[in-house]
């Protein structure tokens, strides 16, 4: 920051000044309506990001998900939200997780009808999935 020179970073895994961070309310708003577009009825979700804190209240991102599909009238379930229990997976296991975690969902007797993967790392092991 002392430096004169200009400096930025396009993430959101750290708050530092400077930051472009991705708005994850557009994100899920943004990709719920293409998936309506499409005459999704159902919604189910995969991500990295643990969606409770430690004290079990709901993440700002598992909220924005909730409230999304309640707005457009799309049904989810428990069963279709797939996170894990910590609050990040290590890098090495996104793809593995994305994988395991499509398989998850795609063996229930009902699935849902649209999928949203993130972050993109994850999307990876959801298509191997896909492709098998």
């Amino acid at each position: 920051q002392r430096l004169p020179i200009p400096l930025a970073f396009a993430t959101s895994g750290l708050t530092i000044p400077n930051n472009v961070s991705f708005d994850m309310q557009q994100f899920i708003e943004s990709s719920m309506d293409r998936l309506k577009q499409a005459g999704c009825r159902s919604v189910g979700l995969i991500t990295n990001m643990s969606l409770e804190h430690e004290d079990g209240k709901h993440t700002p991102f598992h909220t924005y998900f909730v409230e999304a599909a309640a707005e457009r009238g799309m049904e989810i379930k428990n069963t279709w939200i797939q996170s894990p229990p910590q609050h990040f997976l290590s890098p090495g296991k996104f793809e593995r997780f994305g994988y395991d975690s499509f398989h998850a969902i795609w063996n229930q007797p009902k699935r849902p009808e649209g999928l949203i993967a993130y972050p993109d790392v994850i999307v990876r092991g959801v298509i191997m999935g896909l492709t098998e």
